[in-house]
């Protein structure tokens, strides 16, 4: 068997954790064990049992961080002390009678009562007052900023805000302040004078600045309107450069004595010709007012009116009644026996006229005062140029007159029904045919326009009545659409017109044509559509009176008509201006 030293087996174990049971072999006078928890008791009782020392630099202490063993000197755990308490510990405030601090001097830790502390503080007082002394004298600024005590707290505050609260606070102890009901002439006012704080009496205030260098004007304007004044009210006035007061009874008895010896004593005033701006005084329920010449006319007619029409009226005449009347600008009156006299009437009776003709107006004859036969009627108003003043028409005659020219400058229109046109050789619509709404119902003639290229057309004319005034023309078309129709599509329709005078060639173009579209309203053609009106259409061919007018009509299927079924058109309506009196052939 080979030889097996102790070393080498235990260095061929495994590493493992102490639990504090484990066997541990020791040599003594014999052989025995021993436990971890053994020694570490053991290792405890011996540090404890230790005796006491002074602690010195340069003693190592065991340290243990983060379960590794180590040693540092008692220096470096001094340094890491004080670098502790000067960041980590909790702020003592306030401080009391007995707090030890910490103090370095020159490198060396010292502590010091805090007692002993303000005593050396206070000792220095002397010196910091001479400090402040010997400083240079500042001009203040709203940044300078100042040291105060707050609650306890060391703080500091900007001269704005310091101002700031001393004007508030001030402000707060003058409202707080009794108000002087009564002033007095020893009674002081605070002044700034010259950015220099004083105090002036208000005798001195009153008899130097108020009285040297304010006008009356200065302090009266300025205060407040009382309305309206009373007995006993005071007023400030100024005579001769000195300010008195005047009690307003006294000056109400001045301005009267001055009024009645100025202004109400009229023989001394010069003559005035009235004119509409002239202005009166007036009492208006007890408020002084101004009135206009002109206002106070309209006023006395407007009364003079209403007086007139609450009299009583005078049935019976007599010579000895008075008219109002104006001679020449010159107000006077007229009795009935002058009237009469200008007017040559005699007894009451109106003399007639020379001789009585039937269907003849009477005129007065004012040379002769009397009445003559005058303005014979007429039941045509001629207008001709055969017209004069001696006639007169009659009620019925100007009625037929009014009517012709009311009507000039209105709207009329015709309708043209489907019978009444006929299909275009060249791009014709469909035969004219016939459809019946419900079983023996409505039958409704009709022609048919088919969708694409080619626009199918019908035409039909007319002479247009006399009074159009042949200008341009509107149209609306009456139509609907072919079975198999779908509400929604678009259908557009054309007309176009030219035209014809007497001896012209019938082939002549026609005018420029205008477009209408309109929406089906309903699936399969089974409601009635008319269409908005067309634009204005000019007819071609510079229509005249009594002129053949040949109309077109036509599918416009080359713009925003989409419908592919059949477009049914059952007439158009016409619309025109009437401009001309319709004349006897």
């Amino acid at each position: 068997m080979a030889t097996v030293f102790f070393k080498d087996f235990v260095t061929g174990l495994a590493a493992d954790t102490l639990g504090g049971a484990e066997k541990i072999p020791l040599v003594d006078t014999t052989s025995f064990h021993c436990t971890p928890d053994l020694l570490k008791t053991y290792i405890l009782a011996a540090l404890t049992a230790s005796a006491a020392i002074t602690p010195t630099t340069a003693d190592a202490l065991i340290v243990e961080r983060a379960g590794t063993a180590g040693t540092f000197d008692l220096d470096a755990l001094c340094d890491y002390v004080y670098a502790y308490l000067w960041t980590d510990p909790t702020e003592a405030i306030p401080a009391v009678a007995g707090d030890i601090l910490i103090l370095d001097r020159a490198g060396t830790k010292y502590t010091v009562d805090v007692d002993t502390l303000v005593d050396y503080v206070n000792s220095e007082n002397g010196t910091l007052a001479a400090q402040i002394t010997a400083l240079a004298t500042a001009t203040m600024a709203d940044s300078d900023e100042y040291v105060l005590n707050q609650g306890g707290t060391g703080k500091k505050v900007s001269f704005t805000n310091l101002a700031a609260r001393v004007h508030a606070q001030f402000n707060a102890y003058l409202t707080a302040l009794s108000a002087v009901v009564t002033p007095a002439d020893a009674d002081e006012l605070y002044i700034l004078q010259g950015a220099t704080a004083k105090k002036m009496t208000l005798t001195v205030f009153a008899n130097t600045y108020l009285a040297a260098e304010m006008n009356l004007e200065d302090f009266v304007w300025a205060t407040a309107t009382t309305t309206p004044s009373l007995a006993g009210d005071k007023l400030l006035m100024e005579r001769a450069g000195t300010i008195t007061e005047v009690d307003i009874d006294t000056l109400v008895t001045y301005a009267g004595t001055g009024l009645q010896a100025t202004v109400l004593t009229f023989s001394a005033l010069a003559a005035a010709t009235p004119n509409t701006a002239d202005l009166f005084a007036v009492d208006d329920s007890g408020t002084a007012k101004k009135l206009t010449l002109a206002n106070l006319e309209t006023k006395l007619w407007t009364d003079y009116g209403t007086y007139v029409a609450a009299l009583a009226a005078n049935a019976t005449v007599t010579d000895t009644d008075k008219f109002y009347c104006l001679q020449g600008g010159v107000a006077k009156y007229v009795t009935p026996v002058e009237l009469a006299t200008y007017m040559t009437v005699t007894d009451g009776d109106v003399i007639g006229p020379i001789s009585t003709t039937e269907n003849k107006i009477p005129q007065w004859d004012a040379a002769a005062k009397t009445l003559k036969d005058g303005l014979t009627l007429v039941t045509t108003v001629r207008t001709d140029g055969s017209e004069v003043d001696t006639a007169l028409a009659t009620e019925k005659a100007v009625s037929t007159l009014v009517q012709n020219y009311i009507t000039l400058g209105t709207y009329d229109h015709l309708y043209v029904d489907a019978s009444q046109m006929v299909v275009c050789t060249t791009n014709g619509a469909a035969a004219l045919a016939t459809n019946e709404y419900g079983t023996t119902t409505v039958d409704l003639r009709y022609f048919a326009f088919d969708t694409g290229a080619t626009e199918e057309r019908v035409q039909f004319k007319m002479p247009m009545p006399p009074s159009w005034d042949r200008g341009t023309i509107k149209a609306k078309f009456y139509w609907t659409s072919a079975t198999g129709s779908t509400a929604g599509a678009t259908v557009e329709w054309g007309l176009k017109a030219g035209a014809l005078s007497d001896n012209d060639a019938i082939n002549a173009a026609m005018g420029t044509a205008q477009v209408i579209s309109d929406i089906v309203l309903a699936n399969n053609g089974a409601d009635l559509q008319v269409t908005a009106a067309t634009p204005a259409i000019t007819v071609g061919g510079s229509p005249a009176l009594g002129d053949m007018i040949v109309f077109e009509i036509y599918r416009n299927t080359d713009g925003t008509d989409d419908m592919t079924e059949d477009a049914w058109l059952f007439g158009v309506a016409i619309q025109y201006q009437r401009s001309n009196t319709v004349a006897a052939w």
